[in-house]
């Protein structure tokens, strides 16, 4: 009841100005719903009031990150530690506009301070491990996500880890092993395959990438910034129509998002029988008609595995040395080298 529940924070936020409450959860249904320009004016509203309110900075982070902006998303964030160096939340949300801007060893620094300051948080020991990850600090990432998984082996998104790791690692067999797990645990879980397609365009497979962040997107269509990556991706695998059709059905989602919008007048000239430049309003505002690949089914590419062996798969990569690197850096325990996968 998505207008019921807009209709309810409009009427808090009449009775109770700059309820930082209110607003932070108005900003998450509004950034749900692609609704990035009206969270922003409901933040920016509240921080005319309060420029210093450490909490305000960080929703205007996560609206920017929202919006692809992360360049804007990280000023944001500073601004936060600025008034509370100890915020969680502006912590972990710099961590990620880092990662997201290409600037993941940065990011690192950021997220174990969190990390340090809560060692007992899952969530932030999972978004440690994926940095890590981005940062091709395979061995760091490996022994994090082996105590996630040592904690609980039925938890989807430390197996979604342990499946990206493992396409870092070139190993695309072991990670399918842990999709197919993901997919006996939750078959409504989805986010493996847009994390997957991270990898692979990580690692440079294109191809695999494509094929993966399609499969995500055709359950959940109307991601702004998915269908933003499926575009990056076409265009870098020379299919400069298709890029165009989806950078064009982002911004038809969300006429905010920062890359979109750069990528689509940067592309324009290529397609000459659009003029982007021009007509950029009408292109957005008319509905564009983009047929859906044809995802072949999961279930015959990721080899089956029996209930029998539930526990196997993550007792066999317990064992598996593979799973950890000679990886060496300043900011690495030893603990790796000297316990076995």
């Amino acid at each position: 009841q998505v207008k019921n529940a807009m209709a309810e924070y409009d009427a808090a936020l009449r009775s109770k100005p700059g309820w930082q409450d209110a607003i932070n959860e108005y900003s998450k249904l509004l950034i749900s719903l692609n609704k990035t320009k009206e969270a922003k004016e409901l933040v920016s509203q509240a921080l005319a009031v309060d420029p210093q309110n450490s909490k305000m900075h960080s929703t205007m982070g996560k609206i920017y990150a929202s919006q692809s902006d992360y360049e804007s998303s990280a000023e944001e964030y500073k601004k936060a530690l600025e008034s509370n160096p100890e915020s969680n939340r502006a912590l972990i949300g710099m961590a990620e506009a880092l990662e997201e801007n290409g600037d993941a060893l940065k990011a690192i620094e950021y997220i174990e301070k969190a990390e340090k300051k809560n060692p007992d948080d899952r969530s932030i020991l999972k978004k440690s491990a994926s940095i890590n990850l981005t940062a091709n600090r395979v061995a760091s990432a490996g022994e994090k996500i082996k105590t996630l998984l040592n904690q609980d082996r039925e938890d989807v998104e430390a197996l979604d880890l342990a499946g990206q790791l493992f396409i870092v690692k070139n190993d695309d067999v072991k990670a399918s092993n842990f999709y197919n797990r993901i997919h006996q645990l939750d078959p409504k879980y989805i986010q493996h395959w847009l994390k997957a397609s991270k990898r692979y365009r990580q690692i440079g497979k294109l191809d695999k990438a494509e094929s993966s962040i399609k499969r995500y997107i055709q359950r959940k269509p109307d991601d702004a910034k998915a269908l933003t990556n499926l575009a990056l991706i076409n265009e870098s695998l020379g299919k400069t129509s298709e890029a165009l059709a989806n950078f064009k059905k982002a911004l038809q989602l969300d006429s905010n998002n920062v890359i979109a919008k750069q990528s689509l007048l940067r592309i324009s000239d290529i397609i000459t029988d659009i003029d982007v430049n021009t007509n950029l309003e009408d292109d957005i505002s008319e509905p564009l008609a983009v047929t859906e690949p044809e995802i072949e089914d999961t279930q015959e590419t990721i080899p089956a595995v029996e209930e029998k062996d539930d526990s196997l798969i993550i007792n066999k990569i317990a064992e598996d040395t593979a799973l950890v690197d000679n990886e060496s850096s300043s900011t690495d325990s030893d603990l790796w080298k000297s316990e076995s996968w």
